[in-house]
């Protein structure tokens, strides 16, 4: 069968003044490829298609190009088994881009993946040159074909293997004093998407399963964020670019995907009183639907027991459930009876049924007052629970201490170091800040000195995460 692919999507950094400087995202299919026949032999229409994550710097002048950029690359609704994921061959050895054939499989940082200019911290974690349908960090692999934690620095080794033609470990621009000097507008247009040229960040191939039936496909970056580059510095004898950061933001609309198998764009509506999933283009489903998704696709989330209005038993999903959820599969018997208070680990008090309490019941109980013995902060290396004195076996950090807020881990997490939105990609921007401006916090290994050292040690402790 045939599918129509138009793979373009636009991602652009927006800033507050009339002139400030955006970043651009899109993905291109490298060898212009529109139709995919799965295990055609013909090469217009061949089973591979080739990917290139393009990026370039609008608004800015010649010399300023992208210094640092992450994103997430994924195929919604794309299941793992329906086709094949792979780095893509995208720069030379000596750094300047790979020609065709495009079709060359490499994962070796530097060579594969992302482009060589980017690659200053996947040279030390080689997780950073994207991440195939698997986990790590602050990166969770989900049902989609998916490349995460794609994350491109241009500083180091990286930086200088285009722009020290001379040898002498300095840009070829430094003016041979200071610790400052500009980029060169060449270098900057050809491989920084300085001036609003596009360039290749990043190259990957995505092989068609020929088993598996025509369907919507679409590739789109999550996760965007970047930097632009305007000069050049060195700090603690690495030179690294002096950054201005802006925001990014998806535009989907540069997506058009035509279906040839049904002929219209369907996808899996999920009924919530039994769970199952049928195939549908909306319109006729009056319960969850997921466009663009097939049922082969996606778990549809299952009904348990209702408990609302005192006795009475409903069957439906969790987030549809207005009283209390239990976790089971029928309403006969009813799961449903008297009311009291429900005592959580945390030191919370609800007003629950038997059944659908996850704690310690009280009959008749209470919540006024809290009858519930509190808690506070329990750290186990980078875990925090919320917990008793008596049952915390890490460091207590007293009643009424928290570890946080929901999706942001602070009191025992040093990898959230920005202290904002839990364990992202921004805290890796904001480490190297401070470990480029001399930062006595980016001192991780607290031997009082700052080195790489004190870099693999935040790795380190970012890859684990916090818990």
């Amino acid at each position: 069968m045939y599918r129509s692919i138009v793979s373009a999507l636009a991602l652009a950094g927006l800033a507050g003044s009339a002139c400030a400087q955006s970043v651009e995202f899109r993905v291109v299919e490298r060898e212009g490829q529109t139709t995919v026949v799965p295990g055609s032999s013909i090469p217009t229409t061949d089973s591979i298609l080739v990917f290139a994550v393009q990026a370039r710097v609008v608004g800015g002048g010649p010399m300023d190009g992208v210094s640092d950029f992450a994103f997430t690359i994924r195929a919604p609704c794309e299941s793992d088994d329906s086709g094949t994921l792979a780095r893509l061959l995208t720069s030379n050895v000596d750094g300047t881009y790979a020609v065709n054939p495009f079709q060359i499989a490499n994962s070796t940082v530097g060579r594969g993946g992302l482009a060589a200019q980017f690659t200053y911290l996947a040279g030390i974690n080689q997780n950073f040159n994207g991440m195939i349908n698997t986990s790590s960090g602050g990166f969770t692999n989900g049902p989609d074909q998916e490349i995460g934690l794609v994350h491109g620095y241009t500083a180091g080794s990286a930086l200088l293997q285009l722009t020290d033609l001379n040898q002498d470990n300095n840009p070829d621009t430094w003016p041979g004093t200071g610790t400052t000097a500009p980029i060169e507008p060449s270098y900057a247009a050809a491989y920084l998407g300085a001036g609003g040229n596009w360039v290749d960040v990043y190259r990957f191939k995505y092989t068609i399963n020929s088993a598996y039936p025509a369907r919507i496909l679409r590739f789109v970056l999550d996760r965007v964020s970047a930097q632009v580059a305007t000069g050049l510095q060195i700090i603690n004898g690495v030179w690294q670019p002096v950054q201005s950061p802006v925001s990014a933001v998806a535009d989907m609309g540069g997506i058009v995907i035509v279906n040839f198998a049904e002929g219209s764009t369907t996808g899996a509506c999920c009924d919530a009183a039994t769970g199952a999933c049928v195939t549908s283009n909306g319109v006729f489903c009056n319960n969850i639907y997921l466009p663009g998704c097939g049922c082969e696709a996606i778990a549809c989330p299952q009904p348990g027991p209702c408990c609302s209005g005192g006795n009475a038993c409903s069957l439906t999903i969790y987030s549809l459930c207005t009283g209390s959820w239990v976790l089971g599969s029928s309403c006969s018997p009813s799961p449903c009876g008297a009311l009291g208070s429900c005592c959580d680990a945390t030191g919370g008090c609800t007003s629950s049924t038997n059944a659908g309490c996850g704690g310690t019941w009280t009959s008749a109980g209470s919540c006024t007052p809290n009858p519930c013995p509190q808690t506070g902060a329990c750290c186990r290396a980078a875990s925090c629970v919320l917990a008793t004195t008596n049952a915390c076996s890490g460091q207590f950090h007293g009643i009424g201490s928290a570890c946080g807020t929901a999706g942001n881990l602070t009191t025992c997490c040093p990898a959230n170091f920005d202290g904002a939105s839990g364990v992202t990609v921004q805290d890796i921007f904001a480490f190297l800040e401070a470990w480029f401006a001399g930062d006595v916090r980016a001192d991780f290994d607290r031997d009082s000195a700052l080195s790489v050292f004190d870099i693999f040690s935040f790795l380190h402790d970012w890859f684990v995460g916090c818990s």
